[in-house]
């Protein structure tokens, strides 16, 4: 299966657990809820006849879906290099239900015009990264901090269609590591107000798997308590995966 999407979400609602997200951390923890809107295409490129089709054109996903994510953190400033581990995951899924404007061929499936089609699009991504800092100046109460991440990020995604007036169903998936470079610049206006930026990118040919993988995101933060923190931001996944 050969897919290409892009992700753009916004952030409504970050709280924060554990201790805050600085540099004075050893240990924390953060969850987030992105509103999120997909689109792109996707193939069987193993099957001649297979369609290109639209994952919103086609399929009908074009609306907004709650997305979770889940970040944590590790401080190491006793190991050479190496100053912190960050882990990540966070998941999607996409359900639609529209009448077909054309026919479609997806797997050994094809679904004629006029069929009522119920698709779904699930995924979910798993990020280990090692951090180094290249600059780190200031404190929590002004200060900034970049560094240059290392990682490995799991990604799984399932596409499945289904015509249950004619009782048709075709289902195709793709899992794999892929490595990727990043950086990550982490700013205290003041005490209470942050900015976080960080783009990561990946490419190559990974066994039979191949693509390409580019995320950034970039929040503002506001500290009304030690321990609570509530965010607004924007994040932005380009990727595109073809299974030999």
């Amino acid at each position: 299966m050969a897919m290409s999407s892009s992700l753009l979400a916004l952030l409504l609602f970050a709280p924060t657990l554990g201790a805050p997200q600085d540099e004075d951390s050893f240990l924390g923890a953060k969850s987030r809820a992105w509103f999120a809107q997909l689109s792109g295409h996707m193939k069987t490129d193993d099957i001649e006849l297979a369609t290109d089709i639209s994952l919103d054109g086609d399929l009908g996903f074009g609306g907004q879906e709650t997305l979770p994510e889940f970040s944590a953190w590790v401080q190491l400033p006793f190991v050479p290099v190496l100053d912190r581990i960050n882990v990540s995951y966070w998941s999607g899924s996409f359900k639609e239900t529209e009448t077909l404007q054309r026919s479609i061929t997806f797997g050994n499936q094809t679904f004629t015009l006029g069929t009522d089609l119920d698709s779904s699009l699930d995924f979910s991504l798993l990020s280990v990264s090692l951090e180094h800092y290249f600059l780190s100046s200031g404190n929590r109460d002004l200060g900034c901090t970049m560094g240059v991440l290392l990682g490995v990020k799991f990604i799984e995604a399932e596409a499945v269609l289904e015509a249950n007036d004619f009782g048709l169903r075709e289902k195709q998936s793709i899992e794999a590591p892929f490595p990727f470079l990043g950086f990550r610049i982490f700013t205290h206006l003041t005490k209470w107000v942050t900015i976080e930026l960080e783009m990561l990118g990946s490419g190559g040919k990974y066994g039979d798997l191949g693509g390409t993988y580019f995320e950034w995101f970039l929040e503002t933060s506001y500290y009304p308590l030690e321990w609570v923190h509530v965010a607004v931001g924007f994040k932005s996944v380009l990727f595109g995966m073809e299974d030999d």
